[in-house]
């Protein structure tokens, strides 16, 4: 009994060069070589197809420059699956809100919009939504929203309706071309998390994974070919739910799954035994790698598939499914005769897959980028109700904070605006807001032009502080507490992936 958890997950401080690791488990021939009680009794004829899979992509709509690896963005994932051609694309979850914050400025009814918008345009076959998907948005609005099919078996509505289908069966031509057109059907099953918020509670009822999996069991299509688990549940209950069906009357062969909090340490197979507890493959956030999936059918589809030994054998193989031999497929059909087989690994969307040309998505980002700028503009001039406080910007906290000032001028922080200069992105909405102070704000930074760039340029007092117009005139006025969600609002782990609180407090202090 085992489970593989593949670690191909992309931490956005790995080294563009790095070589990527692959887990290595005993050569095929040796699996060929178990006892046949473990090997199905009626092996199929060999077929393939193709998954490509993001999660958590977490509102994130281009390549941002702060992380050691500015990789992602739907322009770019739009190249990439140009090239692959997945038989599937899909997305197990956490798409829709920026960060982790519910609070943010920037996460926005008409970002969500847009990210399932573009999610749709770059061809997201199914999409399992997760507590964060339903929180962006709330329940009403997400089922009415253009974008890609919506699957969940575990929220339900009071009267115990599916909100979103619990899943989907998709169809593909196989990817054997030379072998002549065959069709694969896959269902896929949604499993989300549970949602925490008490407003979004009200409108849901939530169904464990194990006992949504049993409600569906009857509904699953006697032909389906494979059975694929899209999952944005914790660990532990993926665990649990992986433990439960593989005892059921119809086991799911494998997950595709969230990045995780921790990962169970790889289980070989003893001679003789074959797995029983499914595959799972666990993709990275943020959309900056498309994890890349090849699954070989040549056995029964309740059997998990198993990693193959021979990197070397799938990387040259898969480079062009579509035009491979004849004889190439006869030599893996004859090895992998009655196992169901996987490889996978993860792709970065770098610079290899920039645009090199307007497109659709292209032009889409445009559009978006210019109205979040004009909206920002238009927020910042809008007129301050009584109880609001605009920003009064560093030139007014000098005069009586000289000291901290001369502080401040010596760190990162007040370099902000420079990085953005050096990457070209002081235009960026997606940046700016990180690089300056209040920006899109009431009654702070809105219009790039050069006087408010000046005044508000950089991560100034009032970024940490909160705004502060009007201070010490005004007696209510006071500045926010500053503790690690103050920071965390822009220092999250994709963006600045080492960061630490009390370290990173003692650089940026003024004090």
């Amino acid at each position: 009994m085992f489970t593989f958890l593949i670690f191909s997950c992309g931490s956005s401080s790995t080294n563009q060069n790095e070589k990527i690791e692959f887990v290595q488990l005993p050569t095929l021939e040796n699996q060929v070589e178990v006892k046949q009680d473990y090997v199905p009794s009626k092996p199929t004829k060999s077929r393939w197809f193709s998954i490509a899979a993001v999660g958590e992509v977490r509102g994130e709509i281009e390549p941002c420059g702060c992380p050691t690896l500015p990789y992602g963005g739907f322009a770019r994932r739009d190249m990439m699956l140009q090239e692959m051609q997945p038989s599937f694309h899909v997305d197990v979850g956490e798409m829709l809100l920026k960060g982790f914050s519910t609070k943010s400025h920037i996460n926005s009814q008409e970002r969500a919009k847009e990210i399932a918008s573009l999610s749709k345009k770059v061809g997201v076959d199914v999409w399992s939504v997760g507590p964060s998907d339903v929180v962006a948005l709330g329940v009403e609005i997400l089922q009415k929203i253009e974008g890609p099919p919506m699957i969940s078996a575990t929220y339900t509505d009071k009267n115990g309706e599916y909100l979103f289908k619990p899943f989907v069966v998709l169809n593909t031509k196989d990817i054997q071309e030379s072998q002549g057109e065959q069709n694969i059907s896959v269902a896929f099953v949604g499993f989300s998390e549970k949602i925490e918020d008490p407003i979004v509670q009200k409108q849901l009822n939530y169904i464990e994974p194990e006992r949504a999996w049993k409600k569906i069991i009857p509904k699953i299509p006697t032909n389906v070919d494979f059975i694929v688990g899209l999952s944005s549940i914790s660990d532990q209950k993926l665990q649990k739910l992986e433990a439960k069906i593989s005892l059921s009357s119809l086991p799911i062969p494998m997950f595709i799954s969230t990045r995780g909090e921790a990962y169970e340490k790889v289980k070989y197979p003893s001679k003789g035994e074959y797995p029983n507890k499914a595959t799972i493959v666990e993709v990275p956030d943020r959309g900056r790698y498309v994890e890349k999936l090849i699954i070989h059918l040549g056995s029964e589809r309740s059997v998990p598939p198993i990693l193959l030994g021979s990197e070397q054998k799938w990387r040259s193989f898969s480079e062009n499914l579509m035009i491979a031999k004849q004889e190439e497929f006869e030599e893996f059909e004859n090895v992998g005769k009655g196992f169901n087989l996987l490889f996978t690994e993860s792709v970065a969307l770098n610079q290899a897959f920039e645009p090199r040309k307007k497109t659709k998505i292209v032009n889409q980002l445009a559009t978006f980028r210019d109205a979040q700028i004009q909206k920002a503009e238009e927020i910042s001039k809008r007129s301050l109700e009584e109880y609001e406080v605009g920003y009064a910007a560093m030139g007014k906290c000098v005069r009586c904070h000289s000291q901290e000032m001369s502080k401040w001028s010596l760190t990162k922080h007040a370099r902000a605006w420079e990085t953005l200069i050096l990457r070209g992105e002081e235009n960026n909405p997606e940046c700016i807001a990180c690089h300056s102070t209040g920006y899109g704000q009431p009654g702070g930074f809105g219009e790039l032009h050069e006087t408010q760039i000046r005044k508000y340029k950089s991560v100034q007092c009032e970024s940490c502080h909160g705004p502060m117009l009007s201070h010490p005139q005004n007696e209510s006025v006071k500045p926010v507490e500053i503790n690690e969600d103050v920071c965390t609002s822009c220092h999250d782990e994709a963006n600045s992936p080492k960061f630490e609180y009390t370290s990173y407090l003692r650089r940026a202090t003024c004090q």
